[in-house]
């Protein structure tokens, strides 16, 4: 997913949680 990968990009940019395919990033 698109947000998976901008996630993965970003080190320790927010708290992200691998759950399938559900991101919940705090940009």
């Amino acid at each position: 997913c698109t947000v998976c990968d901008e996630l993965l990009a970003q080190p320790t940019g927010g708290k992200a949680e691998i759950r399938g395919e559900i991101l919940q990033p705090l940009a």
